[in-house]
């Protein structure tokens, strides 16, 4: 959306090659956020990075205390497959 309402104003004024100079932008700023993100509990968790894992898991829920001896577990429960075609199949019920 944001893309082309700048390219509504900056295309018939300056042409389209300035589009990619802005398209640019989000680009450069990937790195900076991407080493901010925290990672995913689980992922550190699995890593044994249980320590990076603690810092984060007490920011996300600070009324949740752990103790010094708490573990901290990931499972992770596979659920049933689907096909693409489930996903379109209207839902019809019987009214009885």
């Amino acid at each position: 959306m944001i893309a082309a309402g700048l390219g509504i104003g900056i295309i018939p004024a300056f042409g389209w090659q300035p589009m990619f100079f802005i398209a640019a932008i989000p680009l450069a700023l990937l790195p900076p956020i991407l080493w901010r993100l925290p990672g995913s509990l689980g992922f550190l968790i699995k890593q044994g990075r249980l320590d990076e894992a603690r810092r984060i898991f007490t920011r996300i829920a600070p009324e949740t205390r752990l103790a010094p001896g708490d573990q901290l577990v990931f499972s992770e429960a596979k659920g049933g497959s689907a096909s693409v075609a489930e996903l379109f199949r209207m839902a019809v019920r019987c009214a009885r």
